[in-house]
């Protein structure tokens, strides 16, 4: 399903406990982190796939494949998951580089990282616009932003 304006960021498949997510890659323009993953909240559909011989049809199951962005009327918090404020980087799929510059920088968790501005986190040695684009990305899937986005 398409990404919907008026559902709540933290309620798309990314961070629901029944999806998995299986690629993860940059959108070279945006640089946003997109996410695409399989749908388990119901058995999988099984359909026919090949013939293994003129009569039979070998049957193989497949669980629906949404982008990290959709979502449903089905959305379940992960299990465990504790408020996106409190996770560290590295639970919030920060790059190890992004994690090590930030931690040095005494920045531990999502919350400490949202009371940065872009321009503040651009002055942090080794901190260039690539890995801002990650922890921007890693924000907006809890309908959050860095301070002065």
């Amino acid at each position: 399903m398409p990404d919907d304006d008026d559902k709540p960021r933290s309620e798309r498949c990314e961070t629901c406990q029944y999806w998995l997510c299986h690629v993860k890659q940059a959108d070279p323009v945006s640089r946003e982190v997109i996410g695409e993953g399989w749908c388990r909240i119901y058995p999988p559909v099984v359909h026919p796939q090949g013939k293994e011989s003129n009569f039979t049809n070998f049957l193989r199951g497949e669980w629906p494949v949404t982008e990290g962005g959709d979502w449903c009327g089905e959305w379940r918090p992960k299990e465990g998951a504790a408020d996106w404020r409190t996770l560290t980087l590295e639970e919030a799929d920060l790059p190890y580089r992004a994690v090590t510059i930030l931690e040095r920088a005494g920045i531990k968790t999502l919350g400490e990282v949202m009371g940065y501005s872009g321009v503040a986190l651009l002055q942090l040695p080794y901190f260039g616009e690539t890995l801002l684009g990650y922890v921007r990305t890693a924000l907006s899937r809890y309908g959050a932003k860095l301070r002065g986005d």
